[in-house]
């Protein structure tokens, strides 16, 4: 698991839809160099399709990640740990010592942004949906 960190958090230009660096880009947020993909999927089973008009990825960073906005969720946190804990298919992580989850809504190149997040004691973990603005 190791090597697969050291892989996936570099800024190579030859990496694909889930280096760091062009993430950020797209997204308009300020991920650390040291957040890793948990994974990423245009939700029709290619993985790393990011023409497509959906696409999510799911993140976990070791510090917080400072959202455009930071609105609390309505939902118990259990169910925000829950949801976020489902969507690890590749690298599965354990959330633990979970302080709050909160949600934020923002827009990008005509594209539409929404991330579910559980802030812990050792950091953020994250799911972004992209969705195309009509």
């Amino acid at each position: 698991m190791l090597f697969i960190f050291f892989l996936i958090t570099g800024c190579s230009s030859e990496q694909e839809s889930w280096d760091i660096c062009k993430l950020n880009e797209h997204l308009g947020i300020d991920l650390p160099s040291n957040s890793i993909v948990l994974y990423a999927s245009d939700g029709g089973g290619k993985m790393r399709d990011i023409s497509y008009e959906h696409y999510s990825w799911t993140l976990y960073s070791p510090v917080s990640v400072k959202m455009p906005v930071e609105m609390k969720a309505r939902f118990p946190l259990e169910d925000e740990i829950k949801y976020i804990e489902s969507t690890m298919h590749k690298i599965k992580m354990k959330i633990s010592q979970a302080q709050y989850a909160f949600f934020s809504d923002w827009r990008k190149n005509n594209y539409i942004f929404r991330a579910n997040v559980v802030r812990t004691l050792h950091g953020d973990f994250l799911v972004i949906s992209r969705f195309r603005e009509k």
